[in-house]
């Protein structure tokens, strides 16, 4: 089973680093410099052999142990591994990760990581603000409960000459920054009425070397302190007053079943999560708002290193800006269609068209133009004729066209000359008859003209069916 991952989160300067170094009784990460000092995810794990490496834009590379703290403040490393032999890391793997509010590569580099992470050590620290205004803070408090990563949170005290648990100055910061995280209910430590205060620098300057900079850096002020208080001061003091037993507790034999079902009930509900609605999902909602982990499909481009997981499903499919942007699909004003492999590419946009066509109007008994324009034959009396031009076979009364009538005239005689012209073409009696539609409404104009229009069209500027205005917003994170 994969060993439990726990990341020490929190603002830049709030002691992270030194924590890990605490943890592992050694110094590996570099700290104490007054500025931000590790702006890449540094995971520390087990190995017999203890070696480090790295990766930058050329790959990895493996670097000394000792160098650790030349590289875990380098903007062009992304990742650093380091491997000890030690007990703690037989259970759980460590990952100290750049501070929040320094600038917006370590933000981003630290909110990638969390959703990588089984669990969380959330520190903060006396000297910084902590409040509902402090953007940075509640930004990582949002991310935690957006992965659903269980947390712990602690308070490290840096400031040693006020330093005491029951310092009333702390327990107000410790209840202030408690008040800020119901936002995400934090687990608690120890007895109900106790807050969870420490002094990473105590703790260390108790486990430290004679000769460590951050011991000699803090001695004389750890001294005066206690004679301030009335007591001796020595090593074993330090340790017990720092409050560590709250920290070290996290990783005590008895907290650590619960810690791995946390995990296993978090890497569950990942997975259901990705099965029902995977990265790349696109749905309609019926409200205006975004959810979280969504955003609206209006085709803007996105960073892939902030959303990898979106990049490696949809790629370059809706076009890309640069090399280090991608685009979601623009769905606004449009309606998705099946895609059929065969005619068209997968992803690809359609201009709307209106396809070629015909209109015809058919009557139930004779063709006529749209005004009703017709002709009628017109016929002269019936006679008794024997003529194959008729196609009759035996004399019969037969009815005789006005035309014909006027060649026959030698035969038959004279036939009313009114009833056709000089020239002998028939009499056409040209005239026009109302065509009625849908009952009553008459037909007027060429329903092939483009400023045609029937009283039944609906006409706008473009084709559409019915279609009712909604929210198309595609799956980018969990």
């Amino acid at each position: 089973m994969r060993k439990t991952k726990i990341g020490i989160i929190g603002l830049h300067q709030s002691g992270k680093s030194l924590l890990i170094n605490c943890l592992l009784k050694r110094f590996v990460s570099k700290v104490g410099t007054g500025s931000a000092t590790t702006h890449t995810a540094v995971s520390y794990s087990f190995s017999d052999d203890e070696y480090a490496e790295c990766l930058d834009p050329d790959g990895w590379h493996t670097i000394e142990i000792s160098d650790v703290i030349k590289y875990d403040n380098n903007d062009s490393i992304y990742k650093i591994n380091v491997y000890l032999n030690n007990s703690l890391l037989k259970a759980f793997t460590l990952v100290d990760l750049p501070g929040t509010g320094y600038n917006t590569k370590d933000n981003t580099t630290m909110a990638l990581a969390l959703k990588e992470l089984d669990f969380a050590i959330l520190l903060a620290t006396d000297v910084k603000e902590l409040s509902n205004s402090s953007s940075f803070y509640a930004n990582t408090l949002q991310l935690l409960q957006r992965y659903n990563l269980p947390y712990y949170f602690i308070l490290n005290c840096t400031n040693i000459t006020k330093w005491s648990p029951n310092n009333k100055q702390n327990v107000e910061v410790a209840k202030s920054d408690l008040d800020l995280l119901q936002i995400y209910e934090p687990l608690s430590l120890g007895e109900v009425d106790e807050y969870p205060l420490v002094n990473l620098i105590w703790y260390w300057c108790s486990i430290a070397d004679d000769d460590d900079e951050i011991f000699l850096k803090y001695l004389d002020s750890i001294r005066n302190h206690f004679e301030r208080i009335g007591k001796s001061w020595d090593r074993h003091n330090l340790e017990a007053e720092s409050n560590f037993r709250l920290v070290r507790s996290i990783f005590e034999k008895g907290n650590r079943a619960y810690i791995e079902l946390t995990r296993d009930f978090r890497k569950e509900l990942i997975r259901l999560k990705d099965e029902l609605c995977p990265i790349g999902t696109i749905q309609a909602f019926a409200f205006e708002s975004i959810p979280q982990g969504w955003l609206l499909c209006n085709g803007q481009a996105l960073k892939k290193e902030e959303y990898p997981e979106l990049y490696s499903v949809i790629g370059v499919t809706f076009g890309e800006k640069g090399k280090t942007k991608f685009k979601i699909p623009d769905l606004r004003s449009k309606f998705v269609r099946g895609w059929d492999e065969r005619n068209r590419k997968f992803g690809s946009d359609q201009e709307d068209a209106l396809q070629g066509h015909s209109h015809v109007f058919h009557l139930d008994i004779i063709k006529v133009e749209l005004d009703g324009q017709h002709d009628h034959d017109l016929y002269w009396g019936k006679f008794n004729v024997r003529d194959p031009s008729i196609n009759s076979a035996n004399n019969h009364e037969q009815l005789i066209p006005v035309p014909y009538a006027n060649r026959q005239e030698s035969r038959y005689g004279r036939i009313g000359s009114d009833f056709w012209t000089k020239d002998g073409s028939v009499i056409e009696g040209k005239h026009s008859h109302k065509i009625l539609i849908d009952g009553d409404k008459e037909l007027i104009g060429n329903p092939i003209d483009s400023n045609y229009s029937s009283m039944n069209n609906k006409v706008d500027t473009e084709t559409r069916p019915k279609n009712i205005a909604l929210s198309y917003c595609i799956k980018v994170k969990h």
